[in-house]
């Protein structure tokens, strides 16, 4: 089952945009004559009188049911299907992934002078061996050349 549910989504989608034009011109009448209780006929076919003038008939009823189906049936079928795979969910995690790897690009882009010299304070304390007087002088020399 899980195989056929691609194509018959690619099926719907392609063949939607017809489906929905098709059922629609079912209400697509026009009025044919010069006074106002003359012939309203449907556009698609002029032989048909216009199923809007008798609710009750049965292309009325047949176009109305088939219209619902297909208008409002196939999205909602779409929507249903990135319901249960949870496409939502996935684009906004993946938005959210990018959006936070922009932000850090951009800190690093901005800071990137202060990074360096931290990145230098950080390796002096670690290797600092010696007095605690040529350390301060290494971290002042630092700062020194942070604040140029």
């Amino acid at each position: 089952i899980q195989a056929m549910v691609r194509p018959v989504q690619v099926w719907l989608f392609l063949i939607y945009p017809l489906l929905t034009y098709q059922t629609l011109s079912n209400f697509n009448c026009q009025h044919l004559s010069l006074d106002h209780e003359g012939d309203y006929l449907l556009i698609s076919n002029y032989r048909v009188e216009c199923p809007l003038r008798n609710p009750g008939s049965f292309l009325f009823l047949w176009a109305l049911a088939f219209g619902l189906l297909y208008t409002i049936g196939i999205p909602l079928i779409f929507l249903l299907s990135l319901m249960r795979y949870a496409i939502p969910r996935v684009a906004r995690a993946k938005r959210l992934d990018e959006v936070t790897r922009e932000l850090i690009s951009m800190f690093k882009k901005r800071h990137a002078h202060d990074l360096e010299a931290l990145s230098s304070l950080c390796s002096l304390l670690s290797h600092a061996a010696g007095s605690p007087q040529s350390i301060m002088s290494k971290l002042e020399a630092t700062i020194d050349m942070a604040a140029v």
